[in-house]
């Protein structure tokens, strides 16, 4: 299995999620949003590994979305470059952390969250928000 076609599964596997857990009550529906950033740190504190699970697809879904869109020669607006090697135990803990310190994020569409997340832990050399 190739990497991108790795990414692409991971993708749609977290999209999948999002979908299926949309169903599951109020608290995503917020914002009409299918994960809110609160959604996504009460999955990622959890010690259940399936709410483990979906939370790291989602934002592992987050973060290929973001290598695609840069593949294709679209600039995103907030970039950041993980380094290599980097555990996904770890980027679910930095984007957790962010999530919960961040309150605006955590009643609005988990996805800005994310990404701000990771371009303040690991913003690219010379990247700026713009």
């Amino acid at each position: 299995m190739t990497h991108r076609t790795q990414s692409l599964k991971g993708f749609f596997l977290a999209l999948s999620l999002s979908l299926a857990l949309a169903g599951a009550g109020p608290a995503f529906a917020a914002q009409g949003a299918l994960m809110t950033g609160n959604t996504l740190a009460v999955l990622c504190t959890s010690d259940k590994q399936d709410s483990l699970f979906a939370c790291q697809s989602y934002i592992a879904g987050i973060i290929d979305y973001h290598h695609l869109i840069k593949g294709l020669g679209t600039a995103p607006s907030v970039d950041f470059c993980l380094p290599a090697g980097i555990k996904m135990a770890q980027i679910k803990d930095v984007v957790t952390a962010y999530i919960i310190r961040h309150t605006e994020h955590q009643d609005f569409v988990a996805s800005p969250g994310v990404t701000m997340a990771l371009f303040n832990a690991w913003p690219c050399k010379g990247a700026r928000w713009r």
